[in-house]
């Protein structure tokens, strides 16, 4: 009878981690302090680079503190026509586009804001050099007694430089 149990409990661990690995996929392994990106100038003359959007979703998840979550997705859309969508992450909060972008930013890109009680994060795509990541920086709400320790940017996800 013991053995019955044990086997249940294993299989529900199992059911589990894969659920987490499908929800939350993992973060590309290379920190972005070690990440190389390009200018946009420097990026070859003859190559189309591909479109990026941005979608948020609301995301349909058991949230105990009774906050909203948004699944924020990029949808790539390459020269030849394919396209892809992937999942990039699932923040508290409702998201929204900022219509402008950092510096070392791929063209045309924006920043994507994510935000709920005090706390955000940004997004962004950059280009590396065997890729294109999406970054996320965490941000706080200030007051006139606290101010926010400035975070860096971290890789989240990364798209190939063609399909």
């Amino acid at each position: 009878m013991k053995i019955k149990y044990i086997i249940l409990a294993i299989l529900f661990i199992i059911c589990i981690g894969y659920f987490a690995l499908k929800t939350y996929p993992p973060a590309p392994t290379q920190p972005v302090d070690q990440v190389q990106t390009i200018p946009e100038e420097q990026v070859a003359q003859n190559t189309v680079p591909p479109t990026f959007k941005w979608i948020g979703e609301p995301a349909a998840a058991l949230n105990l503190d009774g906050l909203p979550k948004t699944n924020v997705f990029v949808e790539v859309t390459y020269s030849d026509g394919t396209v892809a969508k992937k999942l990039i992450d699932t923040p508290d909060g409702s998201c929204n586009d900022l219509k402008k972008a950092d510096s070392d930013s791929v063209a045309s890109t924006t920043i994507f804001q994510c935000y709920a009680a005090g706390f955000g994060y940004h997004y962004k795509i950059v280009r590396a050099e065997r890729s294109y990541l999406v970054l996320r920086k965490g941000f706080e709400e200030s007051g006139p007694e606290y101010t926010p320790p400035e975070m860096k940017y971290e890789p989240v996800s990364e798209f190939p430089l063609s399909n």
